[in-house]
C-alpha cells in the first residue's frame, strides 16, 4: 500500500515566503523613516561657523572670511 501524500499548502499560508518579504520591506520602512526624520529637521547639527578639530580648522561657509583665532 502508498500512502497519499496531503496537497502542499499554497505559498501564501507557508512561512518562509512571509519571512522573506518581511526582511527588505523592514529595511524599506527603515528608509523612509530616516528621509521622514531628515526632512522634518535639516537644520540639526549643522555648523554655524567655523570650529576647530584638533589643530585643523573646519570652516562652514568656505567663502566666507573668518577672523584668526588661537585655536582652543
Amino acid at each position: 500500500m502508498t500512502q497519499k501524500l496531503p496537497p502542499p499548502l499554497p505559498w501564501f499560508k507557508q512561512f518562509w515566503p512571509w519571512f522573506l518579504l518581511m526582511l527588505p520591506l523592514a529595511a524599506v520602512t527603515a528608509s523612509l523613516v530616516t528621509v521622514a526624520i531628515a526632512i522634518k529637521q535639516p537644520e540639526d547639527r549643522l555648523p554655524l561657523e567655523a570650529r576647530y578639530l584638533g589643530n585643523i580648522l573646519i570652516q562652514a561657509d568656505p567663502g566666507k572670511p573668518i577672523q584668526q583665532e588661537s585655536a582652543p
